[in-house]
């Protein structure tokens, strides 16, 4: 796997720092990767700091990036314990814009979260997606989510790639087997209306 022409792997001198900052990750669960002693606005300036941003810039910033996330900026002044997984993801969001990145990896942004924050959550990314022009790896085995967020979709088998392309094309006309089967199993609140895809909310959360 390459990122712009270098192996995300091997980037490790003070040289590739641009390239790291143009490439952005969301985890799982956002609670895990904050540190618990720093404030939520900390957290995010510190990616801002490590990239470079001169120190009466980050207030600033820090605020900007919350407003943008869908968070108050007075939120910044609160531990990670003070918010609610919804909030801590949006942070997560925030931290990951942070440095203007090109490219965002989503590891199952919404799988903690309750159905009403997942679609929000959703909104936010696909609203960021518009306004930014950045780009989402969004890796997923909701396929509500996918569905909803997804343009193109690769399907993964045991470490393999067994079915991609457009996502309504792949939802309409799926070629493999496992595909059918995912989409058999995901049951009927994944839909598909006239020419593009939406998805109705699930009882349960993914």
């Amino acid at each position: 796997m390459t990122f712009e022409g270098r192996d995300p792997a091997r980037l490790r001198a003070r040289a590739d720092r641009a390239v790291r900052g143009r490439l952005q990750f969301v985890p799982q669960h956002p609670r895990g990767s904050l540190n618990p002693a720093l404030r939520a606005g900390e957290a995010v300036g510190f990616a801002l700091r490590a990239h470079g941003v001169p120190r009466r810039q980050r207030a600033a910033r820090i605020g900007e990036l919350f407003r943008q996330v869908g968070l108050a900026p007075e939120l910044a002044r609160r531990l990670p314990r003070e918010l609610s997984g919804g909030q801590l993801q949006r942070v997560a969001v925030a931290r990951a814009l942070a440095t203007g990145p090109a490219l965002v990896v989503c590891d199952e942004p919404t799988s903690a979260l309750d159905p009403d924050t997942r679609h929000r959550l959703l909104d936010l990314l696909t609203e960021l997606r518009e306004r930014t022009g950045t780009a989402y790896l969004f890796v997923s085995h909701d396929l509500s989510a996918v569905a909803r967020f997804a343009s193109r979709t690769l399907v993964l088998r045991a470490g393999r790639v067994v079915e991609q392309g457009l996502t309504e094309t792949l939802w309409n006309a799926p070629q493999h087997p496992y595909t059918q089967a995912l989409l058999d199993a995901s049951g009927p609140h994944v839909a598909l209306a006239g020419a593009g895809l939406h998805t109705e909310p699930s009882e349960e959360p993914s």
